[in-house]
């Protein structure tokens, strides 16, 4: 329908605001940018991030965004003036993932620090969820927003009380694990140099393995989690049961990204064999595949 031009590098991130009227895109070239659906116009460009912005969210009335960027740092932006309303400082190496929580008060970034932040709209850390041990490819939070999901590099998913920040328990390979919730968290120590903090990876050395989590997501009605990975598989969880359901099979390649329809209908994923293919979410099944 429309091609929107603007950014000079890499577009990394899209969202649309709550309405539909509204997208935004980050890009490597270190700017957000608004357009307007209707026209294709940029209506704003974000400055501020000092290196490339991995990733963009827009909170449920569409009045901010969340941007994360390689910089480190998560910016809140107002998306009627496009004035950054806060940087919030303390993630140690770049920021991967956001989310803002469905009611509006609490924005959660994952980092290649292996880190969960969750934030209240003050911009004040209220909770900082160590558990995974390599770095956080996505976060998704629960409609009701009591819950955290987050999904990382070590091959497992980790469910969150968003209240308290503490791990419920983690989604493995061979099942819920939920002896996590009483480990001692692996904290990521910190070599300093001057402004410079490097990571020292303690558990995780080399190369990932075949079934890194790309991508995750809570079903709309809360009941379900899926789970895209590196293994070329979708992985559907019921929550309310705490119980594996199914694999979904059919991508060639690593899953890179999924989402679910408003009515929870659809589910839609996108895979590095050059797909998208939509399920029926009623019964999983494929209902049609985009080359």
């Amino acid at each position: 329908l429309r091609t929107l031009s603007g950014h000079e590098k890499t577009v990394s991130s899209i969202a649309f605001n709550h309405n539909n009227t509204k997208i935004v895109s980050g890009s490597y070239d270190h700017s957000v940018r608004i357009w307007d659906v209707a026209s294709g116009e940029c209506l704003k460009t974000l400055s501020g991030h000092k290196e490339a912005v991995t990733c963009v969210a827009v909170n449920g009335d569409g009045s901010q965004i969340a941007s994360g960027s390689e910089d480190m740092t998560v910016r809140i932006w107002d998306i009627a003036s496009g004035e950054c309303l806060k940087t919030l400082l303390g993630h140690r190496e770049a920021v991967t993932c956001v989310a803002f929580t469905p009611d509006g008060t609490k924005i959660a970034s994952g980092s290649e620090d292996r880190v969960v932040q969750i934030w209240d709209n003050q911009g004040i850390c209220l909770h900082k969820l160590m558990g995974h041990s390599h770095w956080i490819k996505s976060v998704a939070v629960r409609p009701d927003s009591s819950k955290l999901l987050s999904g990382a590099e070590d091959y497992t998913a980790r469910v969150w009380e968003v209240a308290t920040g503490k791990c419920l328990y983690s989604l493995t390979r061979d099942g819920i694990d939920k002896t996590v919730a009483e480990e001692e968290p692996d904290i990521p120590e910190v070599a300093t140099d001057g402004e410079t903090q490097v990571l020292i990876r303690s558990k995780m050395g080399g190369e990932a393995e075949q079934d890194v989590i790309n991508c995750v997501s809570f079903s709309p009605d809360g009941t379900k989690i899926v789970i895209g990975s590196s293994d070329k598989t979708i992985r559907v969880w019921d929550i309310a049961q705490e119980k594996y359901v199914q694999t979904l099979l059919g991508h060639e390649k690593s899953v890179a990204s999924i989402s679910l329809s408003a009515k929870g209908n659809y589910l839609v994923s996108g895979s590095s064999d050059k797909t998208v293919r939509i399920w029926d979410a009623s019964n999983m099944e494929p209902a049609q595949l985009i080359v």
